[in-house]
């Protein structure tokens, strides 16, 4: 039966240090999926700039974070298509197939362009902002 004076009771909360990680090489802790993890990030702009931001679970799958963001992309979501590398005729058939629901084509582009490939939050964030899409972006540095 375990007391209050037991050393381990309440278990001790990580420290600060623990939570936050910098993503400098030879960091190959393993890290709990279920723990928040913030990382300092360097990326590059659609004007070649280093963006420097501080990113919560960049790790994460990015499909997690498409709720959030295609709303915001509206209409550029045929450009940001083109950028991530899908062709013109698929997105013409995600334009077919939801004909008056542009949240809805750029969903599908998105679903079917992370389908089977390692997709995460830090991509996503470095392709809008590639994209002239940094507003977007920002909306999930921190969720």
């Amino acid at each position: 039966m375990a007391t209050n004076s037991d050393s381990n009771y309440p278990p001790n909360p990580p420290s600060y240090e623990q939570l936050y990680r910098s993503n400098s090489p030879g960091n190959n802790e393993s890290i709990n999926m279920n723990q928040d993890v913030t990382k300092i990030c360097e990326f590059r702009n659609s004007d070649n700039q280093i963006i420097r931001a501080e990113i919560k679970n960049p790790d994460r799958p990015a499909k997690n974070y498409f709720s959030l963001v295609v709303p915001s992309i509206g209409v550029d979501w045929g450009n940001f298509a083109m950028h991530l590398g899908v062709s013109y005729n698929d997105i013409k058939i995600y334009k077919a197939n939801h004909r008056c629901n542009v949240d809805m084509q750029c969903l599908n582009m998105l679903n079917a362009y992370s389908e089977g490939k390692k997709f995460t939050k830090l991509q996503l964030i470095q392709n809008l902002c590639q994209c002239k899409l940094r507003a977007v972006a920002e909306l999930i540095y921190s969720e």
